[in-house]
């Protein structure tokens, strides 16, 4: 190979790198994709199995084929990892495909050097290339290899489950101890017996009754293993006794292998080789396998094929071939810009090669060239690797730029079919959670209600006769009852002892002094009556709104409820909150009034001021009967001013409303206050509207997720 060729080759390599972040960027704007269309799914799933929502809702998520979606980009993730793998090799890589003992090893091992059997067995009996083989040239040093083995789980779903699903078994093993338990029977009455049983056979005969002697090279993870030259053959191949029974199950355990040696053609150092798994056997997977290999690691197929001695035609099995190559880069790269034919001219079939290649392309199989070479000599095998590698350099870089033109054409389609699901999803849930019709009319029938009720009370209290508040006169009663019962007048022998250290005008003065307090005292309480009267009104009050909803914002009562919405509101609010406040506190207002009434009249009666003459009695029993007639007198003033006080709560009361009413009701801009407060407040308000705004939260982060998926959807690269 000449030197400018070989430099070709390394420009190639070089310009390909260039590119590489291209198709690297979009498999990462790929991923992102699939992962935000997964999160979208799963809600959709959720909603339609939600019972709350309407027939409308569910028929429009119904709609949407999310999981269409998820299968194209899962399709196009691979083709842009594997465009992204292609341009960043340091290799040029030409696969090797074709049916069990066609010449493919022996092709293989005339190209590489590796001639005995141990690195790339070949053999003319039962199919013995079990794993891919990528073969790499290293300038000096011994042959090795690097073993790619499955990790216990990917042995168990790649391996294992599709011979499950394909003999229709239940659900595959989940662990290799499962696996080990018994087989189910094989299964009967399938419309392909024989395939049928020649799966139930590779699945029994290799995988589970040989599983102890490959299970120890599966471990939890996967791993990379270096191997010498000599044992390479234990992990790639299979081998057979005389009766043709397998001998060796390490390969099972393996995913591909990679062996490096050095080639013995010049200048083919950056040339890789891929020894793809030989077609031909029943085991599951095999095709599956090539497809990927040639998909992922090749740029190039040489396909060989050795016609039979004693006559041949082209079979479903070499159509089978070809059409299993062509799904490795589908209508991407057509199968015939990038492949060749060998046909294995072993010396005794001349003629048979010329057949084949006379009716290849009657029977569809159509490659860029047909070559016929005898895969066992050296020169003419590397005469064909040259011819590949002159083909690859005069059109590699043409045929990259047509893979990729064609990958972002499919792309295109793909963002214009995630576009229109996209406008489905955001149509599905457009209507979901629309709360604010609802509150408009909440609030609308809240104000309606609320002036009603509160003009209500107002008439209410101004329509009540002028009567002595009950709360109040029962407080009266009892406190004059307790003067009665207690008045505090001093015995004759007090008087009299009293008298002798004070004397009497002292004595007289000082009882009248005590009279006075203990009376007071009786008429602490009071307040109490006169507050049990407002609070009645404040209840009701608080009643009144909670009706309304407001008991939403607080589980709180009377007064408490009222100072809690006086807490709540705001002070931007102003009027609504000087209106709660002032009910909340109203009694402290009044605080001391009553007494100030009391104090008045007992101090008519029972003088405080020492300077103020009393004309003390002359004697101890004159005293006391003084100190009783003052004691009823007394009572009877504050008894008298008090009945009369009994009317001013209800008056009290009714102004505490009206007032509380204005603030409320009719300040200037307290309505559009009042729809501040209530829009704060709305889910607490009116339980209907939590459900609705939560369903707006959801809304909002679903179309806040399909935002994000058609952003990523519309990103370009560089």
């Amino acid at each position: 190979m000449s030197a400018e060729l070989t430099s070709k080759i390394a420009e190639i390599i070089r310009k390909r790198k260039e590119i590489a972040d291209e198709p690297k960027w979009e498999k990462e704007r790929l991923d992102s994709l699939y992962a935000k269309i997964s999160e979208l799914e799963k809600r959709r799933q959720q909603f339609m199995r939600s019972p709350g929502n309407n027939t409308d809702l569910i028929e429009g998520l119904k709609d949407i084929d999310f999981p269409k979606l998820l299968f194209f980009i899962e399709q196009e993730q691979q083709v842009w990892e594997n465009l992204w793998k292609r341009f960043s090799r340091d290799t040029l890589n030409i696969g090797v495909a074709g049916l069990a003992r066609q010449g493919k090893s022996t092709f293989l091992q005339s190209l590489t050097g590796l001639i005995s059997d141990d690195e790339i067995p070949s053999s003319d009996r039962m199919p013995c290339t079990s794993v891919q083989s990528n073969i790499y040239h290293i300038p000096d040093g011994e042959t090795y290899a690097l073993v790619y083995f499955y990790s216990e789980s990917s042995f168990l779903n790649e391996v294992i489950a599709p011979y499950y699903q394909k003999l229709g078994f239940a659900s595959p093993p989940k662990s290799l101890a499962e696996f080990r338990q018994p087989l189910p029977f094989q299964p009967a009455n399938l419309p392909n017996p024989a395939e049928t049983e020649a799966l139930y056979k590779h699945l029994h005969d290799d995988y589970h009754a040989h599983i102890d002697k490959y299970s120890n090279l599966l471990q939890p993870q996967e791993r990379v293993v270096k191997i010498a030259k000599n044992v390479i053959k234990k992990f790639v191949s299979q081998e057979y006794d005389a009766e043709g029974n397998p001998l060796n199950f390490n390969h099972l355990a393996v995913r591909k292998v990679e062996i490096f040696c050095s080639f013995p053609k010049v200048g083919v150092e950056k040339i890789g080789l891929i020894d793809t798994v030989g077609l031909g056997d029943t085991r599951l997977g095999d095709r599956e396998r090539m497809i990927k290999a040639l998909g992922q690691d090749t740029d190039f197929i040489l396909f060989v094929r050795r016609p039979a001695a004693g006559g041949d035609l082209w079979g479903n099995r070499d159509t089978n071939l070809y059409d299993a190559a062509y799904q490795a880069l589908k209508d991407r790269l057509l199968l015939e810009e990038w492949s060749f034919m060998i046909l294995n001219d072993d010396g005794n079939n001349k003629q048979q090669s010329k057949d084949l290649e006379n009716t290849r392309i009657d029977k569809g199989i159509r490659v860029y060239e047909c070559v016929t070479a005898n895969c066992i000599d050296s020169d003419e095998a590397n005469s064909v690797l040259e011819k590949a590698i002159d083909y690859l350099v005069g059109n590699l870089v043409r045929l990259d730029r047509q893979y990729m033109s064609a990958c972002k054409s499919r792309i295109k389609e793909l963002q214009s079919q995630i576009n229109a699901e996209l406008e489905k999803a955001r149509q599905a849930l457009e209507q979901y959670g629309e709360e604010h019709g609802e509150y408009v009319k909440l609030h609308h029938q809240f104000m309606t209600d609320l002036y009603s009720k509160i003009d209500e009370l107002r008439r209410k209290y101004r329509q009540e006769p002028a009567q002595s508040d009950p709360h109040f006169q029962r407080q009266v009663d009892i406190a004059i009852e307790t003067c009665k019962k207690y008045p505090g007048i001093p015995s004759e022998d007090a008087i009299n002892s009293r008298s002798d250290d004070q004397g009497i005008d002292g004595t007289y003065f000082w009882f009248i002094q005590e009279m006075r307090a203990q009376l007071l005292k009786n008429f602490h309480l009071i307040e109490t009556g006169l507050r049990e009267s407002l609070e009645t009104k404040k209840f009701e009050i608080a009643e009144v709104l909670c009706q309304l909803g407001l008991r939403g914002i607080t589980e709180e009562k009377g007064t408490a409820f009222l100072k809690v919405m006086a807490e709540q509101i705001p002070p931007n609010l102003s009027n609504l909150k000087l209106g709660f406040q002032f009910l909340s506190t109203f009694d402290i207002l009044y605080k001391g009034f009553i007494q100030s009434i009391v104090w008045g009249h007992l101090s008519k009666l029972l003088p405080p001021d020492t300077k103020t003459p009393i004309s003390t009695p002359p004697d101890a029993k004159s005293i006391q009967e003084h100190l009783k007639t003052r004691h009823q007198e007394a009572v009877d003033s504050c008894k008298q001013a008090l009945n009369i006080l009994a009317l001013a709560p209800s008056e009290i009361g009714r102004s505490m409303v009206e007032e509380f009413s204005d603030h409320i009701t009719r300040a200037e801009g307290v309505k559009q206050e009042w729809d501040i407060f209530l829009g704060t407040k709305r889910s607490q308000i009116w339980p209907q509207l939590r459900e609705l705004e939560q369903r707006k939260r959801v809304q909002q982060e679903w179309m806040a997720l399909v935002d994000e998926v058609m952003s990523i959807n519309q990103k370009r690269g560089n």
